[in-house]
């Protein structure tokens, strides 16, 4: 196929999945317990992006974020998309959990920051090991992880935010990190950037990845796919372009690229249950090589 015709394809299968999705959509207060990690540099915008989410019309309620106090460490911060009329009796109030991550570059090694944000992943790996005997059957254990209850604390996504390149560092911290959660490339403060950089840069960024083999999640689609929809200049494929959820920053260009409500819906809502579906098959695996004899 021609360049063209192939930039066509990919907008086509976009467009296919988005139509194949409409039908599996949730209503927020149905989401279920979701786990989003936001890494990255340090500087670039992650607790922006977390606020962008907590400020949506589906969260109902959230706890405060934190100023930034001494050395960074990994935070967890609690979300509700379900009204206090909607909760059942006993059940946990805060169904979504964002986990705030250091950036590496305020440490001389980078490793100082990778190392804690995996070894936290292996921890609640370890914790849900401990509840299943040793001959669990697989697909028993599946169905358990996906059910979307809060019954492990396992990362659902890992939005891997970059802002204008990719570095050294980025890569191997994503290759490291796809071990254990599905890795979703996010271009942050995409409102300092023109639309036409914009996908420039989405596609340098998806060929490092290709280049490196560094496995992220495509949302259904392959990453020839999504390198042909970034030539196309079409908005709706990986990484996702976040602008500033500030307003009119300074820099800010009018006409930016903002696909957060792309990438809040894939996430919230149309492909959650494959998101889980993934983790669930990433804790197995984990599982056959370094869980209980």
């Amino acid at each position: 196929m021609s360049e063209r015709e192939k930039q066509e394809y990919a907008k086509a299968r976009l467009r296919s999945i988005n139509a194949g999705r409409e039908g599996r959509e949730k209503v927020a207060s149905n989401i279920g317990a979701l786990k989003i990690l936001v890494g990255g540099d340090s500087g670039i915008g992650k607790t922006s992006l977390i606020e962008a989410f907590f400020s949506s019309t589906e969260v109902v309620d959230k706890d405060p974020i934190p100023p930034v106090d001494g050395i960074p460490t990994i935070k967890e911060l609690r979300a509700s998309t379900i009204l206090p009329s909607e909760l059942h009796t006993g059940e946990e109030p805060f169904n979504l959990t964002f986990v705030d991550t250091p950036g590496f570059g305020s440490f001389l090694d980078a490793n100082m920051i990778i190392k804690p944000i995996v070894d936290y992943h292996v921890t609640q790996f370890r914790q849900t090991d401990k509840i299943f005997a040793k001959k669990t059957a697989i697909p028993n254990l599946v169905k358990f992880l996906n059910s979307g209850t809060g019954c492990h604390s396992h990362t659902d996504v890992c939005l891997y935010g970059i802002l204008h390149r990719l570095k050294p560092v980025d890569l191997e911290f994503m290759r490291q990190l796809s071990s254990y959660v599905s890795i979703v490339p996010v271009l942050l403060k995409g409102d300092t950037v023109r639309p036409r950089d914009a996908f420039a840069l989405k596609v340098s960024i998806l060929e490092e990845l290709v280049k490196n083999k560094i496995p992220v999640y495509g949302f259904g689609m392959s990453m020839e796919e999504l390198i042909d929809l970034a030539k196309s200049e079409t908005p709706g494929g990986i990484p996702f372009v976040v602008a500033s959820t500030k307003a009119a920053p300074p820099g800010s260009l009018a006409g930016a690229v903002n696909e957060f409500e792309v990438l809040k819906r894939a996430v919230f809502f149309s492909h959650i249950d494959d998101l889980r579906e993934i983790s669930a098959e990433r804790f197995v695996s984990w599982r056959s090589k370094n869980g209980s004899r």
